[in-house]
């Protein structure tokens, strides 16, 4: 194969959609932009917690569906699909109420 095809085929591949990585970017943009939202208007942690919870929903549901699709085909169960698409949702939502007290004392922002 010659040595300029290779670098040519990765980045083919590279373009390929995947639903999973798709929708768990557009849930981590929607959360971002909610936080950071919630960052300028000082929002105190406790209700910033109650309130990531409850956004960016279609988001969260589209990725759990594209995770749960994704772990089915491998042959998965269900049930067991499901627990671990709530689990990656949750994980992400995590990542946010973990980092945001820190965020709002230093006045930062989330970023790309």
């Amino acid at each position: 194969m010659p040595f300029f095809v290779a670098p040519a085929l990765l980045f083919a591949s590279t373009l390929i959609a995947d639903p999973m990585t798709d929708n768990r970017n557009a849930y981590n943009k929607c959360l971002k932009t909610y936080s950071n939202e919630q960052l300028e208007a000082a929002t105190p942690a406790k209700d910033f917690g109650k309130g990531v919870r409850e956004t960016c929903l279609d988001q969260r549901n589209a990725m759990m569906a594209a995770i749960v699709k994704d772990e089915m085909s491998y042959g998965g169960k269900k049930d067991e699909a499901e627990r671990y698409a709530t689990e990656e949702a949750d994980g992400v939502v995590a990542a946010y109420t973990g980092s945001y007290p820190d965020y709002l004392s230093g006045n930062i922002r989330f970023g790309d």
